[in-house]
């Protein structure tokens, strides 16, 4: 009976690493491609296809996204892992990857260029660049929420 107990892992802890892991994959996954719009541009219109490449402040949020996205996979993989297996330094690695995330969404929902116009319309983009920043958000929420760190044990 002693066990069932010990092995019991609260709904909040689950979420937290499932929101760190699959974040920290998409993250992973996302980086050649950041790669390769620093070495040829990307696509841009929506009836003549044409090719971009980024200059000013959105060469410099692809450099960092470049520079930064594979600690962030690293943080939040392994920090969702260490939360898994009830480590505390799980919760701050979460937390570490989660802020450089929410960073860089904000730094690009400022710096990206409008796809539905200016005025009005422009705005609209803004607030579709930050709905993301969401499972971030939520996910360190959930990593210090009160049952996880009741789960947590300190190593």
């Amino acid at each position: 009976m002693a066990a069932a107990v010990s092995d019991y892992r609260p709904i909040a802890t689950t979420y937290a690493f499932v929101l760190g892991f699959v974040g920290g994959l998409v993250t992973a996954l996302s980086v050649p491609g950041t790669w390769r719009v620093l070495a040829d541009g990307y696509s841009a219109g929506f009836r003549d296809t044409y090719t971009v490449v980024p200059q000013g402040s959105l060469r410099i949020y692809y450099w960092s996204a470049a520079i930064l996205d594979p600690a962030v996979a690293i943080l939040l993989i392994g920090g969702a892992l260490l939360l898994f297996f009830r480590r505390e330094l799980g919760r701050i690695l979460l937390t570490a990857g989660c802020a450089l995330v929410i960073a860089l969404g904000v730094f690009g929902a400022v710096v990206k260029p409008d796809l539905f116009g200016v005025g009005q319309a422009g705005a609209i983009d803004k607030v579709l660049y930050l709905v993301p920043l969401v499972f971030p958000v939520a996910t360190i929420v959930l990593a210090w929420s009160r049952r996880t760190s009741e789960s947590s044990v300190m190593h």
